[in-house]
């Protein structure tokens, strides 16, 4: 069964609800993938090529930029980011009203981009 990238900020927004800083961590790490796959079924409905060489998320982003959306490309790479941040640097606190943030963002943010095929 195939997943949708809706279903991941679906995953987020329920993530948000629990009262745990792991929770508000995955959150901030599902929205951040709701979005970036929403970008790469975008950038291949769109026909855009892909990059050869680099990181898979950073060659997305440098994508969009080249490609002329290049606030996009800019919020993509910054919610990659934050998302690397919740994942990896887990002595530094994270809190529920930053997770919440993001998930905001990744919705509009995908919002946004979809609206490229349109």
């Amino acid at each position: 069964m195939a997943v949708e990238p809706a279903e991941f900020l679906l995953s987020a927004e329920a993530s948000l609800a629990q009262e745990s800083e792991i929770f508000w961590r995955n959150a901030v790490s599902r929205a951040y993938y709701g979005v970036f796959h929403q970008a790469q079924a975008t950038a291949k409905d769109r026909g855009w090529p892909e990059y050869a060489a680099g990181a898979t998320h950073e060659r997305l982003a440098a994508l969009y930029v080249d490609q002329g959306e290049r606030a996009l490309g800019y919020r993509l790479k910054h919610m990659h980011r934050l998302r690397c941040s919740a994942d990896y640097d887990i002595t530094d606190g994270l809190s529920l009203a930053a997770a919440t943030d993001q998930v905001v963002t990744a919705k509009k943010l995908a919002d946004d981009v979809a609206k490229l095929t349109a």
